[in-house]
């Protein structure tokens, strides 16, 4: 028997069964697997750490969905919400937000439209319980590999800091504000044969090419305006 490949975890809650048979079969075609629910509150009996997105209808019986998306984001704030809502529920929508879902989609919806949002609902959720393995592993003891996930890119990451961290190369990362630069170079820095020294980093967002490349490669004396000694790259 083949090894089985662990499912993501999606959960759907509408009290109108014909919207779950179409949410059902355009997720399936897409390789979407879900769980589904009539109500909120069979919902919320189901929900754990496992669970990465939610799609709730506001008006359910019993436990509604703006209740319901509170709910858990009092306990899972991880999990990313998308509301289905009617044309006449602006307000409730708005409401949405507020308390913390990731996006609302209005009734009747495109299949696709909703697929987009919760796959990118899905994939914000992986990112940041990924950022928070980050962070808990630059605690980890001298000279280990951060456990940073089990996702392509953050294996693919693992195994490169496995191999550039005992090395005395530099090491150059760039990124986006807030994707955590800082957290994978202290990952880096504790996984290096110099993990005893101290951490110091250094943010620069915006730096220019020639100013980049005299601190990978160095430069000579009067190379440019400033450059009063020489520098080693």
């Amino acid at each position: 028997m083949g090894k089985q490949v662990k499912k993501r975890r999606l959960l759907v809650a509408d009290d109108d069964p014909i919207t779950l048979q179409v949410i059902r079969h355009g997720f399936d075609s897409q390789g979407i697997y879900a769980d589904f629910y009539e109500c909120g509150d069979d919902l919320l009996a189901d929900l754990g750490e496992h669970v990465e997105a939610c799609i709730l209808d506001i008006q359910m019986p019993g436990t509604d969905g703006l209740e319901c998306l509170q709910r858990i984001k009092e306990v899972h704030p991880r999990v990313e919400v998308v509301i289905l809502t009617n044309l006449n529920q602006a307000e409730e929508a708005k409401e949405a937000l507020r308390i913390g879902a990731f996006d609302y989609i209005t009734k009747p919806f495109d299949l696709k439209e909703l697929t987009n949002r919760i796959s990118n609902a899905m994939r914000l959720s992986r990112s940041h319980r990924e950022g928070e393995q980050l962070r808990r592993s630059v605690a980890e003891p001298v000279g280990s590999v951060p456990d940073l996930g089990e996702s392509p890119v953050m294996l693919e990451v693992k195994s490169m800091l496995a191999r550039i961290a005992p090395t005395e190369n530099a090491v150059l990362v760039t990124g986006e504000s807030g994707t955590g630069k800082t957290l994978l170079a202290r990952a880096i820095h504790n996984a290096s044969l110099r993990s005893k020294g101290p951490f110091i980093s250094v943010s620069c967002p915006s730096l220019p090419a020639d100013l980049l490349e005299s601190e990978m490669f160095g430069h000579e004396k009067g190379a440019f305006t400033g450059a009063d000694s020489q520098r080693m790259g």
